[in-house]
């Protein structure tokens, strides 16, 4: 298990100052807890340190967006923005977080970008559609829908698919 080794780095981080260092820590270590279905921990531990995100590279900021959206979209079910309601259907778990969900893929699809990271922007998009449709945003599915295709179109052409560029 790569946890103890997350943990060693993000406690050294800490004590050395390396504040990079600590942000992949913070963030391997959500996406671990995420992984062992501990999406809560994982989520306050990202909203505790999101601050030092900002002072990470755009394909960090890009991944951590993503990751975000991801257990806002599990966990809180509607406490960042909305009402919680008692659904059922693909829009159950969209209904109040949303447009937090959505805030935060829009945050990821720029970093991506701007990095030209075709890979995480792809997923962004990809992401952004699905989210979109959930949420009865049908022109913005359409949209994001359109520019994934574009960009997997791309790919092709170039025969790099599955390759970060």
């Amino acid at each position: 298990s790569a946890l103890p080794y997350v943990l060693s780095a993000l406690r050294q981080s800490e004590k050395m100052g390396m504040e990079l260092v600590r942000m992949e820590a913070v963030l391997s270590l959500a996406h671990i807890w995420h992984a062992l279905h501990q999406g809560q921990k994982a989520l306050s531990l990202l909203r505790r340190h999101w601050g030092g995100f900002d002072k990470g590279s755009l394909e960090l900021r890009a991944r951590a967006n993503l990751l975000m959206a991801l257990l806002i979209d599990k966990n809180d079910k509607g406490s960042l923005g909305g009402k919680k309601e008692k659904r059922s259907g693909a829009g159950a778990r969209v209904k109040g977080g949303g447009e937090m969900v959505l805030v935060h893929l829009e945050a990821a699809r720029e970093a991506a970008a701007r990095a030209g990271h075709t890979q995480i922007l792809m997923e962004a998009q990809w992401l952004l559609a699905v989210t979109c449709a959930r949420c009865g945003k049908r022109e913005q599915r359409d949209t994001h829908a359109a520019e994934l295709n574009h960009l997997l179109r791309s790919k092709e052409r170039h025969g790099a698919i599955g390759l970060q560029g």
